[in-house]
């Protein structure tokens, strides 16, 4: 992947997860959350620092989505292949400005 692409991804979901978690740990102790029933049992800094990623994770996500919706038609058929790696028969194997597919 283009470094450039993973910092428009990495970057704003970080400063989203950053505020969610100030926002979700504001209304909500760490100490009073319980998983499947079972109390945590951490400390606060643990549950803050697992909430945070937790947080980058889905916020990553989405903006990893957003990239991926945002290619054009000319990046999503673009033949990966050179033209003379082309398999036999292709018929674009001798335009290299061809697509393939």
């Amino acid at each position: 992947m283009n470094p450039r692409r993973l910092i428009h991804v990495f970057w704003p979901a970080f400063i989203v997860a950053g505020v969610a978690n100030a926002v979700f740990f504001t209304i909500v102790d760490p100490i009073d959350l319980s998983l499947f029933g079972w109390p945590i049992g951490s400390n606060r800094l643990a549950v803050y620092t697992a909430g945070f990623f937790g947080f980058w994770a889905v916020a990553a996500g989405s903006s990893a989505l957003t990239c991926f919706f945002q290619r054009s038609a000319a990046e999503i058929n673009q033949c990966p292949l050179e033209p003379e790696g082309r398999p036999p028969g292709c018929p674009k194997r001798e335009d290299p400005q061809a697509n393939c597919g």
